[in-house]
């Protein structure tokens, strides 16, 4: 089994969460439990992100959770999975762009690490001034290993977001065989660790290659990113070369030539329309000339 956290993957869901209790708690601390699986290839997979609890602490400069409610919806959340999740570690908000942990932090931190040979995972979020998560691995007695996450639920193996009972049992379940089946999956459950009571987390075997997907993921992106590149590149050649190239000129002796013939036009066509109104008055006259004539 690989104990080391080599990639840290959440569903849409889960860093939604995350987003969400932050900006509603702004500007003071808050935080949440994170719920998965851990896979034998190092992937660990972060399906559900549980809000802090009613009877939290939420201050500036600090952050208490509610372990009773947070227990409670620990479990409850889990077990409605086919596969149900494990207590993978926690996630909290610090002010400003603080982005390592404090000394109550490293014991809050050392106390989830202890909970299986896999350690923990712990996220830190600053708003300075955009949303920022970083992620570390958090290795028995105490050892920071800061890892790279991804989101998005196609990275992630369809089987994982499998509801244990609708609708693989149909509209009309028996209740026996549920409640069978109850008890026997009740035998580890999803406990916050605390000096009273430690908690247990299981491994799952990796179905699909979630590392390789997640490089096929950043190899698309980078094509895309090269592509925009050159189209832009190709764009800004041709503004510089439409805005800058040298604009055929008419030779003056042709833009003279051009003048005087368009005067020439209107020379000609004012010709014309005085023409045309010299017969209309010589009629005048000669009319006005026979009728004085005829009085006579």
């Amino acid at each position: 089994m690989n104990h080391n956290c080599q990639l840290i993957v959440f569903s849409n869901k889960a860093y939604n969460a995350i987003i969400d209790e932050t900006f509603k708690k702004d500007p003071i601390e808050t935080g949440g439990i994170l719920l998965g699986h851990v896979l034998d290839n190092g992937t660990w997979i972060v399906m559900e992100v549980l809000p802090p609890g009613i009877h939290s602490t939420h201050e500036y400069a600090y952050f208490e959770y509610d372990e009773a409610f947070v227990n409670y919806l620990a479990n409850s959340v889990a077990s409605k999975y086919e596969q149900e999740l494990s207590l993978l570690g926690l996630w909290h908000r610090h002010p400003g762009s603080m982005d390592y942990f404090s000394g109550t932090d490293d014991g809050t931190n050392a106390k989830f690490a202890a909970i299986s040979p896999c350690g923990a995972i712990s996220g830190l979020v600053n708003v300075d001034p955009r949303f920022r998560l970083t992620m570390r691995h958090v290795a028995y007695p105490l050892k920071y290993d800061i890892v790279d996450f991804e989101v998005g639920d196609d990275i992630i193996p369809e089987s994982y977001f499998e509801l244990r009972h609708y609708p693989k049992v149909g509209l009309h379940p028996e209740i026996d065989s549920i409640q069978a089946e109850d008890v026997k999956k009740n035998s580890g459950t999803n406990t916050v660790p605390t000096s009273e009571h430690p908690s247990k987390t299981t491994t799952k075997n990796g179905v699909v290659n979630i590392k390789e997907k997640s490089n096929n993921r950043k190899r698309a992106i980078h094509i895309l990113e090269k592509t925009l590149m050159v189209i832009g590149a190709l764009t800004l050649i041709y503004l510089f070369f439409s805005l800058f190239s040298p604009k055929s000129e008419v030779p003056h002796g042709q833009q003279t030539t051009e003048i005087k013939k368009d005067k020439e036009s209107q020379d000609k066509d004012s010709k014309e329309k005085k023409a045309s109104t010299l017969p209309t008055k010589e009629k005048n006259d000669k009319t006005k000339e026979k009728e004085k004539n005829n009085n006579n």
